[in-house]
């Protein structure tokens, strides 16, 4: 690949991205395996918005590229470890890149999108640590982000400069904070979604 994209997400002026955990990173494999998840090491980058979890919960996820196809959305399901992503795909000097966005607050549909349009918005669905409370409803927000080369994973910094992203004149974070009671209803809603 000749370019590096710039990171999916719009923080606005004043924040930046975090990394909190990096690709092939393996110091929390007993925490995964204690949740029912069996990975070797880390299978993406984790990363937050400066500012902490009210900061990242909502910041804005858009496409890092002129035309990408947005060809899958994953939703929570009760059981689920993933929780809500999306999956984006475009080409670069003919290899297919890959990108997955996950532990989204909410996801766009699927269909062609431009760069900076919306894919969907940082949150803390899925299994993240720490877990989420209705003291604390935006713990764990962070951003899981996956990317394959010609469908095998690779590392995230081989697509993506981690010192460029996109510049928002909106506190989008701020614009889907959620009161702590309403958040709670939701992910309540959400565990008995399929139960009869």
């Amino acid at each position: 690949m000749s370019t590096k994209y710039s990171l999916p997400i719009e923080i606005v002026r004043g924040r930046s991205p975090i990394v909190t955990q990096e690709y092939g990173d393996t110091s929390t494999v007993a925490w995964y395996k204690s949740k029912g998840i069996d990975l070797k090491a880390h299978n993406g980058t984790d990363i937050v918005v400066s500012g902490g979890a009210v900061a990242t919960y909502g910041t804005r996820l858009v496409c890092p590229v002129s035309t990408a196809l947005l060809d899958k959305v994953y939703f929570t399901t009760p059981m689920s470890t993933q929780g809500n992503g999306v999956r984006i795909r475009w080409r670069d000097e003919g290899k297919l890149i890959q990108c997955l966005v996950w532990h989204c607050s909410e996801t766009n549909q699927q269909g062609e999108y431009k760069e900076k349009d919306t894919l969907g918005y940082m949150g803390n669905s899925g299994t993240v640590r720490p877990e989420p409370s209705v003291w604390n409803v935006h713990a764990g927000s962070h951003l899981h982000l996956m990317t394959y080369i010609d469908n095998v994973l690779v590392n995230p910094r081989e697509v993506f400069d981690f010192t460029k992203w996109y510049i928002s004149e909106i506190d989008t974070a701020q614009a889907k904070d959620l009161p702590p009671f309403i958040y709670f209803l939701n992910k309540i809603r959400e565990s008995l979604v399929g139960i009869t």
